[in-house]
C-alpha cells in the first residue's frame, strides 16, 4: 500500500568433481521487482579447491582444503552476504531464498540479516525443503505424531492457511533468535517462512501486510508443484540463465583437469 520497493534473491550452483580437486561455478541472482517488470543482476563466482598444496602453489586460483564441501559454502555465504547488503535498495522488502539460521553459515546469515536492518530493509527467508522438528518434537500431543514439521503443517493446514508464528532462540546464543511459521498456499507440501526477533521488533506492525503479500505472490506464480514466491523464481531464472553462459566442463578441459568418472556420467 505504501509503493516500497521489493528484492528477491535466490542462486544457482553447478558443481565439477574433477581427479585434482572439486570446482564450484556459483550464479547469485538478485532482482527487483518493479511496476513495469524486474531489473536482475548477477554475480558469478567460481571456486577451485584441492587437497594437493602443490597445486596452491602453483595458482593463486586455486585454494586448499581439507573439506571442499565446508569450504564453498563459507566462500558462497561471504560472497552472498557482501552481494545482498550492497545491491539491495534502501526502505525495502528482500525476499531471501534459504534458512535464517542453519548449520555452519549461520553466523554469516545473521550478519546479511542485520546489514539489511542497518538498510531500513526487512529481510524475509524462505525454506521449501526441511527436516526439521522443532514444532512437533516441543508439543507434547505432536510427539510422536509427525515425520516432521512439514508434514504436521500439510495435515493440519487448509489451502490458503498458515500456522501461527513459533519462536526459536539458541540456549547457547541469545543471537541466533527468529520467529517462523509454515504457510501453505496449494495442496502441495507447506514452505516456512522465517525472519530475526530483531525484524520482528522493527517492523512488527507491518509483518501482517507482509504475509499477505507474501500468499499473494504465491497465487500470483500459481505453479502447486514449485510453490514459491513469484519473485524469487524470476530471481532463480536469471541465476540459471547467468549459469548458462558458462560452460564449466569447457572451463575445466581448457585448464588441463580430469573429471571423476561420476562426473562423465551425471555431469549437470
Amino acid at each position: 500500500h505504501e509503493n516500497i520497493a521489493i528484492s528477491a534473491y535466490d542462486e544457482s550452483i553447478n558443481k565439477f568433481s574433477a581427479l585434482e580437486g572439486t570446482a564450484f561455478l556459483t550464479s547469485h541472482s538478485l532482482v527487483l521487482q518493479h511496476k513495469d517488470g524486474y531489473i536482475p543482476q548477477s554475480f558469478l563466482t567460481f571456486y577451485f579447491y584441492t587437497r594437493s598444496k602443490s597445486y596452491t602453489e602453483q595458482s593463486r586460483f586455486i585454494k586448499y582444503s581439507n573439506d571442499p564441501e565446508t569450504d564453498s559454502k563459507v566462500d558462497y555465504v561471504k560472497d552472498r552476504t557482501d552481494f545482498i547488503i550492497n545491491n539491495t535498495p534502501k526502505n525495502s522488502i528482500a525476499f531471501i531464498d534459504g534458512p535464517l539460521i542453519g548449520g555452519q553459515v549461520s553466523a554469516y546469515t545473521l550478519k546479511l540479516n542485520q546489514g539489511l536492518l542497518n538498510k531500513n530493509i526487512i529481510p524475509l527467508f524462505f525454506v521449501k525443503n526441511t527436516r526439521s522438528n522443532l514444532v512437533t518434537d516441543n508439543i507434547k500431543e505432536f510427539e510422536g505424531q509427525y515425520n516432521s514439521d512439514l508434514d504436521w503443517a500439510h495435515k493440519t493446514l487448509s489451502i490458503g492457511e498458515r500456522t501461527n508464528f513459533f519462536k526459536y532462540v539458541d540456549q547457547h546464543n541469545p543471537k541466533f533468535a527468529k520467529l517462523f511459521c509454515y504457510v501453505k498456499p496449494f495442496r502441495s507440501s507447506p514452505q516456512r517462512v522465517e525472519f530475526h526477533l530483531e525484524t520482528f521488533e522493527r517492523f512488527e506492525k507491518e509483518i501482517p501486510g507482509i504475509m499477505d503479500l507474501i500468499y499473494y505472490l504465491l497465487l500470483v506464480q500459481g505453479d502447486w508443484r514449485n510453490p514459491q514466491i513469484r519473485t524469487i523464481i524470476i530471481a532463480e531464472k536469471y541465476a540459471r540463465a547467468a549459469l548458462r553462459l558458462f560452460n564449466i566442463n569447457k572451463l575445466a578441459e581448457s585448464a588441463g583437469i580430469t573429471p571423476t568418472i561420476n562426473q562423465e556420467r551425471f555431469a549437470w
